[in-house]
């Protein structure tokens, strides 16, 4: 859902500003998209549901009649169970009111993310963000007492030094807000975007390494203290309250992306979509059925699909060594090719010391903080499998 109010300045994403989303239009669209997906794979019958994420953009810009119309819309092509499905929604602390809420709730949706980034106004004034540190607390409150007792709060690190905050107190108050997740993102000058612009001309400079590894582990020790597990690179939650639909991901599962700019995956296929809100409309405006792909990617869909790369042989070796790495499961050790680093990475804290099988190996958060490189290690020797 690739509508904003506001951009912010450091956002690369998919995103057309607008105060009144074109709702309907964008229903069309999706609904065109799948049926596309539909079509060109030859489903039949309604497919089961496992997971569903609604990401943006603002998700919250759709209110609670938005968000019945995509349930509805899926309804016509998909089977799942209340009970069972994991139905989560991207909230902005500004638009999602307790009316939204209550009625997002009825729909189903089962899990909130809310995109506040900072419990600082300062930091929050930098990033452009719309809310101050009280409205991202009030957002919180109204999702608890709308009953979402699945909330995820997103908080970015790694600030430039110009912009004063205390990201400890900061990461302490996000831990006591009463809920079960939250995802760090260390932010990043993507070129394309404002902040990008600013730093190649030399107009902002970014945290060093060493401010940027002290947040990141500051953070990790503080949630880890009060009983948070560190499940992925990014993300912490308490028990039970870990995101399902992104371990679909971690684990190299199939999944589906409708809307602008959203990726698929359909082994050994990952597919991408035309990344401008005005040209995926335009385009979903006039796709028409076709005949299958014979390779399922797509098929005389392709006007909406803007890319697609095939993953197979080595470089599925290293998305499967990356993806495993950057979880708490790691990856299963193979016989070595080459003198294993290993031992080396456990010596200076980068893994977890080997375990009683010696069959695995996990990264720890001074690991994760090099994990590109130890990944690229551990591909050259095909240490794992």
């Amino acid at each position: 859902m690739p509508f904003c109010r506001h951009r912010c300045g450091y956002c690369p994403f998919s995103v057309a500003r607008a105060k009144a989303p074109p709702v309907r239009e964008w229903l069309e669209a999706i609904g065109r998209d799948l049926d596309s997906w539909f079509d060109a794979a030859g489903w039949r019958g309604r497919p089961w549901l496992d997971s569903l994420y609604v990401g943006g953009g603002t998700p919250s810009l759709l209110g609670g009649g938005g968000m019945e119309g995509l349930v509805r819309l899926l309804e016509e092509r998909y089977r799942w169970s209340s009970v069972d499905l994991e139905f989560t929604a991207e909230a902005n602390p500004t638009s999602a009111d307790r009316e939204t809420l209550v009625r997002w709730r009825d729909l189903g949706v089962s899990r909130v993310s809310l995109g506040i980034q900072a419990l600082d106004d300062g930091a929050l004034a930098w990033l452009g963000r719309e809310h101050d540190a009280e409205g991202a607390r009030a957002a919180v409150r109204r999702c608890l007492n709308a009953g979402f007792r699945r909330i995820n709060l997103d908080l970015i690190f790694g600030l430039p030094a110009e912009v004063p905050r205390s990201w400890r107190r900061e990461v302490e108050e996000a831990r006591d807000l009463d809920i079960g997740h939250l995802s760090l993102y260390g932010l990043t000058a993507e070129k394309e975007t404002p902040l990008g612009r600013r730093v190649e001309l030399g107009r902002t400079r970014m945290a060093g390494d060493e401010r940027y590894a002290d947040e990141y582990l500051r953070a990790a020790d503080v949630l880890a203290a009060a009983g948070f597990e560190h499940y992925e690179v990014s993300n912490f939650a308490r028990p039970g309250q870990e995101s399902r639909h992104n371990w679909c991901y971690w684990k190299g599962l199939p999944y589906l992306g409708v809307g602008p700019s959203a990726h698929s995956y359909l082994p050994p296929y990952r597919v991408w979509n035309v990344f401008r809100w005005d040209a995926y409309r335009d385009v979903a405006r006039n796709v028409a059925a076709t005949e299958a792909d014979p390779d399922g990617i797509g098929g005389g869909a392709a006007s909406l699909r803007e890319g697609w790369e095939e993953i197979r042989g080595d470089s599925l070796h290293l998305e499967r060594l990356w993806l495993g790495l950057r979880t708490r499961r790691g990856v299963a050790l193979g016989a070595a090719a080459a003198p294993s680093p290993i031992e080396d990475w456990v010596r200076q804290g980068w893994a977890r010391p080997a375990e009683a099988r010696r069959d695995r190996i996990r990264l720890t958060a001074a690991g994760w903080l090099r994990m590109d490189e130890l990944v690229v290690q551990l591909a050259g020797g095909r240490h794992a499998r």
